[in-house]
């Protein structure tokens, strides 16, 4: 495949690798809120934020829009939901009782949950659907773009030490 067929391909995902980013940047805000000594009750508001604003509809996304591509018996299919269900069990638990260990799971599950999408499931699409596919999904990605309607102004991971909980 030619260098310019395949940047076009990935492009199909370039609204979800934007997401990404932002995942990963609140992987390293969680872990530097806990290196701040963040409040737990204080980074459990966060981490609720986010989850409304970009990981439920992002999975929205991934589940309507990528799973139907993905053959019913192919082990991403599994591992993609697994790992949403992972997740939102994590959140269940900070939202229950925020705990340094749940904090610490949820960041680093996320992350690594990312990674994989990220070099092996995109990647996947990218070899195995034919281009009008992935410009259908490229469509229906860009339609469901994630516009958080509310900014979260309390830049703990930029503050001093402040009372654990």
């Amino acid at each position: 495949m030619e260098s310019k067929e395949l940047i076009n391909k990935l492009d199909s995902f370039k609204s979800l690798t934007k997401e990404h980013e932002d995942g990963l940047l609140f992987c390293s805000r969680i872990g530097q809120g806990l290196r701040n000594h963040t409040s737990y009750d204080k980074l459990a508001k966060y981490v609720r934020w986010f989850w409304k604003y970009h990981i439920r509809p992002h999975f929205f996304q991934e589940e309507k829009i990528l799973l139907p591509h993905l053959p019913g018996d192919h082990p991403f299919r599994d591992k993609l939901k697994n790992d949403h269900t992972e997740i939102l069990e994590l959140m269940h638990a900070i939202d229950r009782d925020a705990e340094l260990f749940d904090l610490e799971m949820l960041a680093k599950f996320i992350e690594v949950h990312i990674q994989w999408e990220e070099k092996d499931l995109f990647p996947f699409f990218t070899k195995n659907l034919p281009a009008g596919q992935l410009a259908e999904i490229e469509k229906n990605l860009d339609n469901h773009d994630i516009d958080c309607k509310e900014d979260w102004k309390d830049e703990f991971w930029l503050s001093g030490i402040t009372n654990p909980k």
